[in-house]
């Protein structure tokens, strides 16, 4: 960020409680923390957007999934159309050979199978149960890579004196050969 802003060019960022950079990191950088939008010339995010932040005659790039006709985001898509707003979706940038350039890839699979380890430390916490799974911290808590193979790595070291035999078998599928599913694997 810090080299656009070199360049001339201003940068707004929503304040967002959901990120792993925190605004003060962002405004370090450069970038103005505020709501108002209107200012930008296109608007990047990552998941669908939700109405209240549509902004009329802008353009907007982001995963949609509205190209897979999934009823849930069918009305965004009208939205979409009402406000004129032009959408860049990710899923959609492909090269010649119409091989997609933007997806979710192996830190998506890591971070998904961070996440489903933390829940499920927290769902075994409910049956009354302590399992290294329960010491398991979410993808977010993590500044980079080798934190996550340190903080996994503290889990399976735990795992086989820890777990109880009437919570077994635990067996977890991996369905593809991707590469999300190479970050879960």
């Amino acid at each position: 960020m810090s080299k656009l802003v070199a360049a001339g060019i201003k940068v707004l960022v929503q304040p967002s409680s959901q990120r792993i950079y925190s605004e003060v990191e962002f405004a370090n950088a450069g970038a103005h923390i505020t709501e108002d939008l209107s200012s930008a010339c296109f608007i990047i995010g990552i998941k669908e957007v939700q109405e209240e932040f549509m902004l009329q005659n802008k353009t907007y790039f982001c995963f949609s999934h509205t190209f897979k006709r999934q009823p849930y985001n069918m009305p965004m898509l009208k939205q979409f159309i009402s406000k004129q707003i032009r959408l860049v979706d990710y899923e959609l940038v492909v090269d010649e050979k119409n091989d997609r350039l933007i997806a979710f890839g192996y830190h998506a699979g890591l971070a998904g199978t961070l996440d489903m380890l933390c829940g499920l430390g927290r769902y075994y916490h409910m049956r009354g149960y302590i399992t290294p799974f329960f010491h398991a911290k979410p993808a977010y808590y993590f500044r980079n890579v080798d934190e996550i193979d340190a903080g996994l790595k503290a889990v399976t070291d735990e795992f086989s004196k820890l777990l109880h035999a009437d919570l077994c078998p635990i067996v977890m599928a991996v369905l593809g050969n991707g590469r999300v599913a190479s970050g879960v694997l």
